[in-house]
């Protein structure tokens, strides 16, 4: 750990905060789910569970789970733009 890097550090800050934020989203939507509708399963696709919490929640905070989830996805954006830049840097060019 004494040779981190400021992209390594970055990169793993970045990716630990988009991974929570995106699992804090996830289990605010699972803790209103509707009764009305079957128990999440493998049937449900996780985009439109981020994108339209509304179609799955009841008295849910929907305004904080869209906060959630798009911040977590600018995170993991943000982490995979640092690993473009150190590729970038690696890789000789043409």
């Amino acid at each position: 750990m004494a040779n981190m890097t400021t992209a390594r550090s970055a990169f793993l800050a970045l990716l630990a905060t988009g991974v929570l934020c995106l699992l804090t989203s996830l289990f605010l939507v699972r803790v209103h789910w509707r009764p009305d509708i079957p128990p999440y399963r493998r049937g449900i696709r996780l985009p439109p569970l981020l994108w339209h919490p509304e179609r799955y929640t009841q008295g849910a905070p929907l305004r904080l789970i869209r906060i959630l989830g798009a911040a977590g996805g600018l995170f993991l954006a943000g982490a995979l733009a640092i690993v473009v830049a150190v590729i970038g840097r690696v890789v000789p060019g043409r």
